[in-house]
């Protein structure tokens, strides 16, 4: 079985690159990323948010700084509302005192507690890894990717008040999940539905 071309980025201060969450990730995925402090792993992130798509697995407690998840979340979610997040805890997610409002408020993908069976966490990224090609945001993100940087700077479409907006423009404003990227995303879903049922009548007729 091919491995996924989706990389997994892991931060986390205290996992090793022997990890055995590690390992079986790299049995499943193509790139498999290690970063142990908030600011490479935002830095990292953040670089290659136009150059791959990638889920991140983020611990919630750096021993350094417990509210670091939260920050390292809240930095990269500023950015981009489309990559899903695995929460790593050290204690259950589900107990008091673990404040999780802005991880489900900004959808999280899953959270796990420490300890979880390697195996069963990485079936929870390969699911995550799934749902980005199920989502259209993350389809037009791909398809406007695929397209050279001059390009996409370039003017696409000019609005009915004359405002013109580039791919680029459009892609921002996707990734910020902005009413404009919801309402894009909106007419270009009908816009695919009503080409595929031509071509199913063109077919049948």
């Amino acid at each position: 079985m091919p491995k996924s071309p989706i990389e997994v980025v892991v931060i986390d201060d205290l996992m090793e690159a022997t990890a055995p969450l590690i390992i079986r990730l790299r049995m499943f995925f193509e790139s498999v990323m290690l970063r142990k402090t908030p600011g490479e792993g935002i830095e990292y992130v953040l670089e290659n948010l136009g150059k791959k798509r990638m889920v991140v697995v983020l611990d919630l407690e750096f021993f350094s700084n417990k509210h670091a998840g939260h920050q390292i979340f809240e930095t990269i979610r500023k950015k981009s509302h489309i990559l899903p997040f695995v929460i790593f805890s050290a204690t259950d997610p589900s107990s008091q005192g673990q404040d999780l409002t802005d991880f489900i408020n900004e959808q999280a993908f899953a959270f796990h507690k420490k300890g979880t069976p390697a195996s069963e966490v990485v079936d929870t990224v390969k699911r995550a890894a799934d749902s980005l090609s199920a989502r259209v945001d993350a389809a037009i993100e791909s398809w406007i990717e695929s397209h050279p940087p001059e390009t996409r700077e370039q003017p696409y479409i000019t609005t009915a008040n004359g405002e013109t907006i580039s791919l680029e423009n459009i892609l921002q404003e996707i990734r910020l999940q902005t009413e404009k990227g919801k309402e894009f995303e909106r007419r270009f879903l009908m816009l695919t539905v009503d080409l595929v049922m031509r071509n199913i009548e063109n077919i049948n007729g």
